[in-house]
């Protein structure tokens, strides 16, 4: 399987990174993704699965901060 972040982005101008709106797991490809989105200011980015757990890591040490 497959590990996607799903990426929307704003006005697609050259100083627009977009943010990530979540995270899919699956067998299909990032094109088949696209295609069934339909929406051209939404993006499908392929990570490894080290990747996805370094950010998994990272926000939930960054969401501890709330703990209060």
């Amino acid at each position: 399987m497959k590990i996607f972040e799903k990426r929307e982005y704003m006005d697609g101008g050259p100083n627009d990174r977009g943010f990530t709106v979540g995270f899919i797991k699956t067998n299909k490809t990032r094109e088949d993704l696209r295609k069934e989105q339909g929406h051209g200011f939404i993006d499908y980015i392929e990570l490894t699965e080290e990747a996805f757990l370094k950010r998994k890591r990272q926000a939930e040490y960054n969401l501890k901060m709330f703990d209060i």
